[in-house]
C-alpha cells in the first residue's frame, strides 16, 4: 500500500484540497475549531458545527449523521493536540465518505509512531504557535493522492514535492522525517522543563496531558482575575484560552451565547520556545497567589 506524504502552505489548505478531491456535500467539524477553518469552508459545503459537551473532549459526530446530507466528511479534531484514540476509534469510515484526523496541535512524530494506520488521513500544521512552528506549512500523509502547488516550507530547507513512500517505515527514513524529528525533539525537551515547573498547579485543577501547552480547566471568575492581575502587574507574562464556540445564527457565525458548561473555560499556559523557565515560574507565581498558596 503506497503513502503519499504532500506538502500544502497550511493545514487549512491541505483540508480544502481533501475536501475538493472527495467530492463532499457536508462536512461536520467541532464548534471549537479554529475560526479560520470554519470560515475557509461556508461558501463551498454545508457545514455542520457539532457540538461539544466537554472542553476535553470531542463531540459526538453520530448524534449528526443523516440520509439527508449527501456525501459528508468529518473534520475529527485532536483536541489541544491530544490524539483521542478511544474516539476516534467510534467512527466508521463507511458511515461517511471520509474522515480527516486534523492533527494540526499535535506532535507529529508521536502520532506517526504511536497512532499511524493506513487507512487514515492526517493532516499537520507548522504555522503559528503549532507544536513544530515553522511560521508556515502543513502537511498529508495518507493514501489519496492531493493537488497542491506547494514546493517549500518554512524551515525545511529541502525541496519538497508530492513523495510515495511504501510504508510508513520507508517515510521514517527520509530526510522529511528525520528534519520534522529533530523539531519534535527540540520542542518536547523543551517543554518538559517547562512542564516541570507548572506540574505544581496540578492539585489545583482539572488538567489535560497536551503536548502542546499545559492546559488547566478554570472557572471564569479566576480567568477574569488572572487576566486583570496581568494586566495590572505582570503585562509581560501571556496565556492562552479556549477557542470560542461558534454557532449559525441567522445565516452567520458567532459566538455561542451560553453552553451547558458555560462556568467552565480553559487557560493555556505556554511550553514553547516563545516562553523560557523564567517566564513560567513567574506564571506559577501569580495562579498560585491569586489562590492564596
Amino acid at each position: 500500500m503506497s503513502l503519499n506524504v504532500i506538502p500544502f502552505n497550511s493545514g487549512t489548505q491541505a483540508i480544502q484540497a481533501f475536501l475538493e478531491e472527495a467530492k463532499i456535500d457536508t462536512v461536520l467539524l467541532p464548534n471549537n475549531i479554529c475560526p479560520d477553518v470554519i470560515r475557509s469552508l461556508t461558501k463551498r459545503y454545508n457545514l455542520v458545527l457539532c457540538e461539544i459537551e466537554d472542553h476535553f473532549k470531542p463531540p459526538n459526530y453520530h448524534k449528526y449523521i443523516s440520509s439527508n446530507l449527501g456525501e459528508v466528511a468529518i473534520i475529527f479534531v485532536h483536541t489541544y493536540g491530544v490524539y483521542q484514540q478511544k474516539d476516534r476509534e467510534q467512527i466508521s469510515n463507511s458511515s461517511v465518505k471520509l474522515v480527516i484526523d486534523d492533527c494540526c496541535l499535535c506532535d507529529p512524530i508521536s502520532i506517526i509512531n504511536n497512532y499511524f494506520s493506513y487507512d487514515r488521513n492526517y493532516v499537520f500544521s507548522f504555522g503559528y504557535s503549532k507544536f513544530i512552528d515553522l511560521n508556515g506549512g502543513g502537511l498529508y500523509l495518507g493514501k489519496h493522492d492531493l493537488n497542491t502547488s506547494t514546493t517549500s516550507i518554512n524551515g525545511i530547507n529541502l525541496p519538497l514535492e508530492h513523495i510515495k513512500f511504501s510504508t510508513i517505515e520507508q517515510f521514517k527514513k527520509s530526510e522529511i522525517y528525520k528534519i520534522i524529528d529533530l523539531y519534535s525533539r527540540n520542542r518536547s525537551e523543551h517543554s518538559r522543563k517547562l512542564s516541570d515547573i507548572y506540574v505544581v498547579l496540578d492539585e489545583f485543577f482539572e488538567t489535560m496531558d497536551s503536548p502542546w501547552r499545559k492546559i488547566y480547566k478554570v472557572n471564569k471568575k479566576f480567568l477574569d482575575n488572572l487576566k486583570e492581575t496581568i494586566d495590572r502587574e505582570n503585562p509581560n507574562l501571556f496565556f492562552g484560552t479556549n477557542y470560542p464556540l461558534w454557532q449559525y445564527k441567522n445565516g452567520n457565525l458567532s459566538k455561542k451565547d451560553s453552553v451547558d458548561f458555560s462556568d467552565k473555560t480553559l487557560i493555556n499556559l505556554f511550553n514553547d520556545f516563545r516562553v523560557d523557565e523564567q517566564h513560567a515560574t513567574d506564571m506559577v507565581g501569580v495562579i498560585k497567589s491569586l489562590l492564596g498558596k
